[in-house]
């Protein structure tokens, strides 16, 4: 079961990584003396190695559909191993690695509702974008592919995603997703 309509913190998700969050969480139970405390942040830092376990699964997955994809599919899924590689120990540096921390996030939580998409992957994109790791349509090919996953899931009345408005914490690089965005769902 899950609780309807409940967004999680992909901010702080994105901006920590898995070693972030560990050490935050760590830090936490360290400083508690408080039973149901302690219980909980153990079990958000089981949480955390399990995401680590569907990195590596999904990893092995990849290398076994190298084996017959062709050479166009094998660049990709050498990109999207190293995204998954490096999520399990930093925090994302860029778009995919943001796109797959947040996904695995999602999926492993059972939430369906992805909130400011914009705000947590908006400057992981802008910085691609400057360093010339990718280009807009290779941006927009990547949140279309997140916004097929999405729509996968078969949610009928969730899977929603919010761009734009007040409230971003940097709204410039937020914009730039939200125009990419919205030209992939076009």
């Amino acid at each position: 079961a899950r609780l309807s309509g409940m967004y999680l913190n992909y901010n702080i998700l994105v901006e920590n990584g898995v070693p972030g969050l560990r050490e935050i969480l760590s830090e936490k139970l360290e400083n508690t003396n408080d039973e149901k405390k302690q219980h909980v942040y153990k079990s958000f830092l089981g949480c955390l190695d399990m995401l680590v376990k569907t990195a590596d699964y999904h990893i092995e997955l990849a290398k076994t559909a190298k084996n017959e994809a062709d050479e166009k599919r094998r660049k990709e899924l050498d990109n999207l191993i190293t995204a998954m590689e490096n999520i399990k120990v930093r925090k994302p540096a860029t778009l995919l690695e943001g796109i797959q921390l947040t996904w695995f996030f999602s999926l492993l939580a059972a939430v369906v509702n992805f909130g400011r998409m914009d705000d947590y992957l908006g400057e992981l994109l802008a910085a691609d974008l400057k360093a010339g790791r990718l280009t807009e349509d290779e941006a927009k090919e990547y949140i279309k592919s997140l916004f097929k996953l999405i729509e996968f899931r078969k949610t009928t009345v969730n899977g929603r995603v919010i761009v734009g408005g007040k409230g971003r914490k940097n709204p410039k690089t937020a914009d730039i997703f939200c125009k990419l965005a919205i030209q992939a769902v076009r």
